[in-house]
């Protein structure tokens, strides 16, 4: 039997992204998914702005939701692109030849 995977919303997860964006803004942590700057005074729903990116993917492990372990800075339109990811970047182009 699969474990349900808890909700993102409410008081706990405006307190998470405020712990998130202060430690980015704080030592000015790039995107963890495209590893651009993000400019962290933007706000949702700007594409740029800062979200929550669970590095497990909830999906994958609802029990690591709420452990901030699991949690690191991405942009909007990355975490959304991401999605639930499965693990795949999608910026991540592998190996390349010159």
């Amino acid at each position: 039997m699969t474990a349900a995977i808890p909700d993102w919303n409410g008081r706990r997860a405006t307190n998470a992204l405020q712990l998130i964006r202060t430690i980015g803004a704080r030592n000015n942590l790039p995107c963890w998914i495209c590893h651009g700057p993000i400019d962290y005074t933007l706000r949702y729903p700007h594409r740029r702005s800062c979200t929550v990116q669970h590095i497990i993917s909830r999906r994958l492990r609802p029990d690591l939701t709420w452990n901030p372990a699991n949690w690191s800075q991405a942009h909007l339109q990355c975490n959304q692109d991401y999605g639930d990811g499965g693990g795949v970047n999608p910026y991540d182009l592998g190996p390349t030849s010159d």
